[in-house]
């Protein structure tokens, strides 16, 4: 039986929300929470919450078009009941089963003309069961149970460009070899610390100029940021592979040290890249 915990439910959800905010910027999305005035104490699953709610916020920040905006709010209407609410711009995905498919809590969706409204329901002011832990939430050095399920996230994030090709397989074949090709030209000069846009369109026999125009369309960001993302993800195969410590995976993807390559990695995802370093010894070593 999951344990439940009586806290602050804007607390645990500003955290989550905190935790996506790096996938979401990735994606130039807007993701924002407003937080509550007064504390809203509440008896709830934390490990079950964070199962629901990642995964909405996850599929929306895969969904939701560009400079767009998810925005999460709390609203407790009277003193048995809270709502957590999360709102996208940009396109009405109420139809969209899959955002909601491995939800266990009851959901509410609802839906504007490019907008979708999802709405889970708590209750509030409970008695606690006799094994509940009511420092933990908001304990000065509070790490999320939930962290497992943002961990899992991110890995899915990691593999973005290879389901990309993938994608463009079936509709635009022409695009798909392109991307492939660029694709290649990055895991070839993995160890180039000169590897950069410039590098990368001099290979392609492309301008800067045409280059980002056609990939553009296709990746939704920068061809710098796009080589970043690459080698983030040869990093994160390398930890997950080879005991190789964080100063080797650093060299291993073109980053001239291990300092500048953690600050890089931790900027991208809001993540230290020792949450993927099987040599947990390294983490005070980035």
């Amino acid at each position: 039986m999951k344990s439940s915990v009586r806290a602050d439910l804007g607390h645990f959800v500003k955290h989550l929300v905190l935790a996506f905010q790096p996938i979401a910027k990735a994606e130039d999305i807007d993701l924002s929470f407003t937080v509550p005035k007064k504390e809203i104490i509440a008896v709830f699953q934390a490990a079950t919450l964070a199962a629901d709610l990642s995964p909405v916020m996850s599929k929306l920040i895969e969904f939701t078009p560009e400079q767009e905006h998810i925005h999460v709010t709390l609203d407790a209407p009277n003193y048995q009941k809270c709502k957590i609410k999360i709102k996208n711009t940009g396109i009405n995905l109420a139809r969209n089963s899959e955002i909601t498919s491995s939800c266990h809590l009851p959901v509410a969706v609802s839906s504007e003309l490019a907008s979708t409204l999802y709405e889970f329901e708590i209750d509030l002011f409970e008695e606690p069961p006799l094994a509940v832990d009511t420092t933990r939430i908001n304990g000065p050095n509070y790490i999320p149970d939930y962290y497992a399920e943002i961990r899992k996230r991110l890995r899915s994030h990691f593999t973005k460009s290879d389901n990309l090709v993938a994608a463009l397989s079936h509709n635009n074949p022409r695009e798909a070899a392109f991307l492939t090709k660029v694709n290649s030209l990055i895991v070839s000069n993995m160890e180039n610390s000169q590897f950069d846009a410039n590098f990368l369109s001099e290979a392609m026999n492309m301008s800067r100029t045409q280059l980002f125009r056609r990939l553009k369309p296709i990746i939704r960001q920068s061809p710098g940021s796009y080589i970043r993302i690459i080698k983030l993800q040869k990093a994160k195969e390398l930890f997950e592979t080879t005991d190789m410590r964080i100063s080797e995976v650093a060299y291993k993807t073109g980053f001239e040290t291990a300092s500048h390559f953690t600050k890089v990695f931790t900027k991208q995802y809001g993540v230290k890249p020792s949450l993927f370093c099987r040599r947990q010894s390294d983490a005070t070593n980035g």
